[in-house]
């Protein structure tokens, strides 16, 4: 068995998530986008249109690989070294909803400050499009690695 790696498993995680957001994110746009759908939207009817795919794409991102360690740790097949407490689910779980909660605020707020005055005359469904490809990954490029680092804190070796 190979040693437990935080990087490689973490750069891992994050680029399978960051695929599976983004198609998540855009099949649905792309399938039912339509000639009607050229009218301009203002910025905060988009953004709280988007707040439910943005709290799940955080949870997933940051539940997922959370609970496939918990469960090869359980195994015996993570590779983490006999020393580490037991991760335990539940803790995943509120480090996973803690951080999905707190990045959807900060995402709406980096929405409403920075994105609301740059489009004032409204989103067409391009950048509509675009924002719910940023989002999804950045979902995924941030909370990933944050929710992993958190969730094994204090029970690897340093270096690790």
């Amino acid at each position: 068995m190979t040693e437990f790696n935080l990087r490689r498993y973490a750069a891992r995680e994050t680029a399978i998530g960051i695929v599976i957001n983004v198609g998540v994110a855009t099949a649905p746009s792309l399938m039912f986008t339509t000639i009607a759908a050229a009218a301009l939207r203002p910025v905060r009817e988009v953004a709280v249109g988007l707040t439910p795919q943005f709290f799940m794409a955080s949870l997933m991102s940051a539940l997922v690989p959370s609970l496939l360690i918990c469960r090869k740790q359980a195994k015996g097949r993570s590779g983490v070294l006999p020393p580490m407490p037991r991760l335990r689910p539940d803790r995943a779980a509120i480090i996973a909803a803690g951080l999905a909660v707190a990045f959807t605020i900060i995402f709406l707020a980096l929405i409403h400050v920075v994105l609301a005055p740059l489009a004032a005359g409204g989103m067409g469904p391009d950048a509509i499009l675009a924002l719910r490809i940023v989002q999804a990954a950045l979902a995924a490029a941030t909370i990933t690695p944050l929710a992993l680092v958190l969730l094994l804190r204090g029970g690897l070796p340093a270096g690790v």
